[in-house]
């Protein structure tokens, strides 16, 4: 689930935007006293005031390059006042109605911010169903994925995938930000996140899996995935920790088949135990688990035979092999007609 209700995660000082501070209008300009009044209010930090009254202003104001003004102060007025959904729609509408306006850039880059508060979990929204405040991530990641859509070649187009990935991470969809750190090497091979998201979808394969024990295909690929990486960066940022991962899980693999090759043990399955413990020392030599692999099967004569194949599977029955299915029964009369 990737919303829920609750306050937001405390801003980071990084996260703390500083607002832009409305321009005084020329001297001896015919000023609209409602602008007056919203600047008051901007300065005095009546934020939600401020908010308000700048939007009056940009839904009145005939000239163009006000409205645009007006709309960018109501969007940061509305930041302030850590109304971050009505932040990201204004700012989104700025850019979506005015693409030439002089601050577009500003506002391209106020959309990048919020829609990653929104995925760290550090922007609420309100909830016009529970009539509560909301943690929306889905909402941030969203934001996210359609900025990078949108500005492929943006210099924060990158982040976004990055800051994505981790919120899937973070809400336990491992699947979907395997997509996402793939999506993020193959598009941005130069990209500052490129290691990290090699790595990152080593981790993420990994958690796929609910261990040893039950589906071992996701940890043998995690597992693959980490080799190839330190293979490509043997001394990547993450190098310690994927070889400290790989040990890991190399040895918990070969754990698990050292206590099934002990379980045929004791059943004088020696044939079966041996090929596990083989199966040991050749894929994992470097584990305890092969150290012990090795002085068990010392002690299993090697010639211990294979276990009898099994019979047919279409002609076994109940009480053994039908000897009468062997023989090919005559067609009944009808079919002759």
């Amino acid at each position: 689930m990737l919303a829920a209700a609750g306050c937001a995660t405390p801003l980071e000082p990084g996260d703390q935007p500083v607002l832009l501070v409305p321009k005084e209008p020329p001297a001896g300009a015919k000023v609209d006293p409602q602008e007056e009044i919203a600047r008051a209010a901007y300065l005095a930090q009546r934020y939600e005031d401020a908010g308000e009254a700048y939007l009056s202003l940009a839904l009145r104001t005939p000239d163009p390059r006000l409205r645009t003004e007006f709309l960018l102060y109501s969007a940061e007025a509305a930041l302030g006042a850590q109304d971050h959904l009505a932040a990201y729609t204004r700012t989104t509408n700025l850019l979506t109605l005015y693409p030439d306006a002089v601050s577009y850039e500003h506002a391209v880059n106020r959309q990048f911010l919020l829609a990653r508060l929104f995925a760290q979990g550090k922007a609420i929204k309100p909830s016009w169903l529970l009539a509560v405040q909301m943690r929306d991530r889905e909402f941030g990641i969203k934001a996210l994925e359609r900025f990078q859509r949108e500005r492929e070649r943006h210099p924060s187009a990158d982040d976004a995938l990055h800051f994505a990935a981790e919120a899937y991470e973070e809400s336990d969809e491992p699947g979907l930000a395997i997509d996402t750190w793939t999506k993020l090497g193959r598009l941005y091979p130069d990209s500052e996140w490129a290691e990290t998201a090699e790595y990152r979808t080593g981790l993420a394969t990994l958690r796929l899996s609910e261990g040893p024990y039950y589906d071992k295909a996701p940890m043998y690929a995690g597992l693959k995935r980490l080799e190839a990486y330190l293979k490509r960066h043997p001394r990547g940022n993450h190098a310690k920790e994927a070889s400290e991962k790989v040990a890991e899980l190399r040895e918990g693999l070969a754990q698990q088949l050292f206590e099934v090759a002990e379980y045929y043990e004791r059943r004088d399955q020696l044939y079966s135990a041996r090929l596990y413990l083989a199966a040991i020392q050749r894929d994992f030599p470097k584990t305890e688990a092969a150290v012990e692999a090795k002085a068990l099967a010392a002690q299993i004569p090697r010639t211990s035979p294979p276990p009898p194949p099994p019979p047919p599977e279409d002609l076994e029955t109940p009480g053994g092999i039908d000897e009468d299915r062997l023989r090919i029964a005559p067609a009944p009369v009808d079919d002759f007609w």
